[in-house]
C-alpha cells in the first residue's frame, strides 16, 4: 500500500526505535512510501538544523512537486487518494477536513483518521 509520509514522521522513525512503523505496517500489511521532492528538501534542511543524522530512509516512490511540502502532500493525497502519515497536527486538520485518511502518533500508538 502506497502511504505518503511528511518530514515529521520520518524524523521520527529515523531518529530511534519507534513501534509507529510497525503499527503501520500492521494496518497496511506493505507499506511503500511516497514522499514528495519539497519533503526530501524539508527533510535535509531539518536534519542540517537540528544536526540529526536521518538513516535508513528510502522512498518508494519521489513525486517531483515544488511548493510548499505541506501544499504538495495535501495536492498529492486529493489526487491519488492514499493515505498520508504525519506527526504534524495542523497538516492533519488540513487533511482531515478534506475528508482525507490520515494516521499520526501519540504516545507510541498510532491513530487513524478517516
Amino acid at each position: 500500500m502506497k502511504v505518503i509520509f511528511d518530514t515529521s514522521f520520518i524524523v521520527v522513525i529515523t531518529e530511534g526505535p519507534t513501534p509507529l512503523y510497525q503499527q503501520l505496517v500492521n494496518i497496511y500489511d506493505k507499506v511503500d512510501p511516497v514522499v514528495t521532492r519539497s519533503v526530501l528538501r524539508e527533510l535535509d534542511s531539518v536534519s542540517k538544523r537540528k544536526k540529526i543524522k536521518v538513516r535508513g530512509f528510502v522512498p518508494a516512490e519521489v513525486v517531483e512537486y515544488n511548493n510548499n511540502a505541506d501544499d504538495d502532500i495535501v495536492k498529492l493525497a486529493t489526487e491519488r487518494k492514499i493515505p498520508v502519515i504525519t506527526m504534524d497536527i495542523e497538516l492533519g486538520k488540513r487533511l482531515r477536513s478534506k475528508g482525507l485518511t490520515c494516521l499520526t502518533g501519540s504516545k507510541n500508538k498510532l491513530i487513524y483518521f478517516r
